[in-house]
């Protein structure tokens, strides 16, 4: 449900692989998709006419918010992050931001001092 609110972002959608403003289909929609074999006769697929949750049947067995759905192995990242998602916590997401400056430095020195 979180990524259907980034769908209205300009620019992103159109660099972006896929997914904005789409269902999100990581691995933790297959616990709903195993329950749903029995409700449904095809595989059940998020969409965006059912608000990207399962039927009611299955949300009621596996509700949102259960560690499988949220969380994917039971990790708890963020409190804000409820459904399937792609949340990282904020420790996470300044390293990775680290990471990429030092990269970005490490090429521009070498190709300014070592290459040249």
């Amino acid at each position: 449900p979180n990524s259907l609110a980034c769908g209205a972002i300009p620019i992103v959608d159109e660099v972006s692989v896929g997914g904005i403003g789409e269902c999100f289909l990581g691995p933790q929609v297959k616990p709903w998709q195993n329950h749903s074999r029995s409700l449904v006769p095809d595989v059940w697929l998020p969409s965006k006419d059912s608000k990207c949750l399962p039927p009611s049947q299955t949300l009621a067995a596996i509700p949102l918010d259960h560690p499988l759905i949220s969380t994917g192995k039971g990790f708890s990242v963020t409190e804000s992050c409820v459904g399937p998602n792609n949340c990282f916590s904020e420790d996470f997401k300044w390293m990775l931001a680290a990471l990429l400056l030092l990269q970005t430095f490490l090429h521009h020195f070498f190709m300014k001092f070592v290459l040249l």
